[in-house]
């Protein structure tokens, strides 16, 4: 058996992506490509779409390529045509770069990353970064993720609920759990906005972050919210994010008489600012992967309620000892568990305190070695010649 990594110099390492614009499996790969191009490697991230509308900021020693790729189907055939035309494009780019490894960010590019690489020599990896089985839907990326997960070197779920789902549901053949790392500090970069400038210094802060999107779970927050309000008077809520279903949160709390105390400024580029200034942070979803801002705001010192999804705030968070959990879809057992924390100063303090632990438990170092122990453990003989599509 020939070890496939290359034995001169640092491992050479690609992650595919669809875009890197504002998102939880963004901000895991740029924090990945970050860290392992600080520690040598030599690392490019590949993303499908043109490259606009980049939110995460790279640094220079990481190779930017955007493909330009990306694009809707107007019905199968074209959908054939287009995945084939992404699977030519991504293998030029890799034979070019020429990686050890190739980690595939979430199902699709994992599996146009498994087409594109057949006959190279790396290792493969897929990286689900969100509840696999909310993508099972029949439909055929889900079918192929069923199938083609068995001929991955390795797919890396962030949580062992996960892990054990695709173990039930895929045929991988080696499944391992690898929470995502914490970039400390927390980076910042555009779009700047002050807490100064929405919240009066009196005022306490309520914060949550997110896509406005349902499985968020913002329409339950407004409610739960709406509950405590009047218990709260000097408490404001602030979610911020950006996305479709903004206007309709916005006219929810117009519609709860709280426009004046429910602020959605949209993207935020110092969202670490927003976590020092926050006195509570929640978190609302109803299915989440691995909830980075999760992580972030228990880091930065704040005490936590979040729902007790499917999989990953379990992860985080120990019920009663630096936040709460609640179950999901329950705007009452949500509103509870906010007025609990809201109402009592010592315990916010003490369950702040001990949230700061994370930083500790998801430490960008000890996360990037436990992928290169991945990338250690697979080797493979001698590879076929490679096709030059």
């Amino acid at each position: 058996m020939k070890d496939r990594r290359r034995k001169n110099g640092p491992e050479r390492i690609a992650l595919v992506i669809h875009s890197m614009t504002p998102g939880g499996a963004e901000r895991a790969t740029a924090t990945m490509a970050n860290g392992w191009a600080r520690r040598g490697h030599a690392v490019a991230v590949i993303s499908l779409d043109s490259g606009e509308g980049e939110f995460y900021e790279l640094i220079p020693a990481v190779e930017r390529i955007a493909l330009d790729v990306a694009g809707e189907s107007t019905g199968p055939i074209a959908a054939l045509s287009a995945n084939l035309r992404r699977v030519r494009s991504l293998r030029r780019c890799l034979l070019r770069f020429a990686p050890d490894v190739v980690i595939g960010m979430m199902s699709t590019s994992a599996l146009l990353c498994l087409a594109a690489t057949v006959g190279m020599r790396c290792i493969t990896i897929g990286a689900e970064r969100t509840w696999p089985a909310r993508s099972e839907d029949g439909g055929f990326w889900a079918k192929a993720r069923r199938w083609g997960y068995a001929s991955l070197d390795a797919v890396v779920a962030q949580t062992d609920a996960a892990s054990q789902w695709l173990r039930e549901h895929t045929r991988a053949r080696h499944v391992v759990t690898i929470p995502n790392a914490l970039a400390w500090p927390i980076p910042s970069n555009r779009p700047v906005l002050a807490p100064g400038s929405l919240l009066a210094t009196e005022r306490r802060l309520l914060l949550a972050v997110g896509r406005p999107e349902p499985v968020k779970g913002f329409d339950l927050l407004l409610a739960a919210f709406a509950i405590v309000a009047g218990r709260h008077q000097q408490w404001d809520l602030v979610i911020l994010g950006e996305g479709g279903r903004r206007s309709s949160l916005r006219r929810g709390a117009e519609a709860l008489a709280l426009s004046d105390r429910v602020h959605l400024p949209g993207q935020v580029g110092n969202v670490s600012d927003w976590y020092e200034r926050a006195d509570l942070f929640v978190l609302s979803s109803r299915a989440e992967g691995f909830p980075n801002v999760l992580v972030e705001a228990m880091a930065s010192g704040c005490a936590v309620v979040a729902t007790r999804c499917n999989a990953g705030p379990a992860d985080i968070v120990h019920d009663g000892e630096d936040g709460l959990l609640v179950d999901p879809d329950d705007s009452m057992a949500l509103a509870a568990a906010l007025d609990t924390l809201m109402s009592d100063d010592f315990l916010r303090e003490r369950f702040a305190r001990r949230a700061m632990q994370a930083r500790e438990r998801f430490a960008e170092d000890a996360i990037l070695l436990s992928w290169e122990a991945l990338f250690s453990r697979h080797t493979a003989g001698t590879a076929p010649s490679i096709p030059t599509w």
